[in-house]
């Protein structure tokens, strides 16, 4: 059984954008995107996983397109071709290790594995590609570099946590805690890549519920004596947790954040 846990939260995942104000479907189980669990993982699909975390067997996976419920193609942030992400990750249950960012640009295509792979993304401050957490439970965040190159109308970014509490055989054939085959999860994201220009840094516009009305010329016609009615709660804007702290939605209660 899996005990690990962990959700992405920024950029908003496809399971996960509800608990920010997206008006996408609810997964309350948006922190188990673990491949169906190390045992199912390994022993019935051979190591493989989903793209975003389903088991590799599942029809449909829940969270890839086109026939899973969560993937609705919500574009959930927006990018400047080149600029550095924040990722944020609420690990619930820590089992060591360390998470990893792909892109996949391809607007031709599903997202894949492989495509993925071409596009792994550089943390910012030049270590690596592997981002090793701390031992905490809670908010852990990273800084990723877009590629310089890389722009897209819909993306699809995914997290990997490759944990590493395990027992296994190591590349020179000694046992230790981390080694050989490891439990896995994963979650995607829909995002935006432009270059850089006065409207690609417009940001990400939230749907409103009523249309703007076309405003009235009271020089050419009387006003209404008609008692104006209030307008609906707007949607709630969603949270961008690159800038501002994650807030609570429905019943999450959000943990304490991890100090890096």
């Amino acid at each position: 059984m899996c005990l690990g846990h962990g959700r992405m939260l920024e950029p908003p995942s496809r399971a996960s954008a509800w608990r920010l104000g997206w008006s996408t479907p609810i997964d309350y189980n948006d922190n188990e995107g673990f491949c169906g669990g190390f045992s199912h993982q390994y022993s019935v699909n051979d190591g493989k996983c989903g793209i975003c975390g389903d088991p590799w067997d599942a029809n449909p996976r829940q969270h890839e397109a086109p026939d899973g419920e969560y993937a609705t193609g919500t574009l959930v942030r927006q990018y400047i071709q080149g600029q550095t992400l924040t990722l944020t990750i609420d690990i619930t249950a820590n089992h060591m290790g360390h998470f990893e960012v792909r892109i996949c640009p391809d607007p031709h295509i599903e997202a894949t594995q492989e495509c993925l792979d071409q596009h792994q993304l550089s943390l910012a401050d030049g270590s690596g590609n592997n981002f090793n957490i701390s031992l905490e439970v809670g908010l852990h965040t990273a800084h990723y570099l877009l590629p310089p190159t890389l722009v897209c109308q819909h993306c699809v970014l995914q997290w990997r946590y490759v944990t590493g509490n395990s027992w296994g055989v190591c590349e020179d054939g000694t046992g230790a805690i981390g080694c050989g085959a490891q439990e896995e999860f994963r979650a995607c994201a829909d995002v935006t890549v432009l270059p850089p220009s006065p409207r690609s840094r417009l940001a990400l516009r939230t749907p409103v519920l009523t249309p703007v009305k076309t405003p009235v010329d009271h020089s050419q016609a009387p006003v209404s004596r008609t008692p104006v009615k209030p307008s609906p709660t707007p949607i709630k804007t969603p949270v961008d947790l690159s800038q501002a702290p994650v807030k609570p939605s429905l019943a999450y209660v959000p943990p304490t954040p991890v100090k890096q």
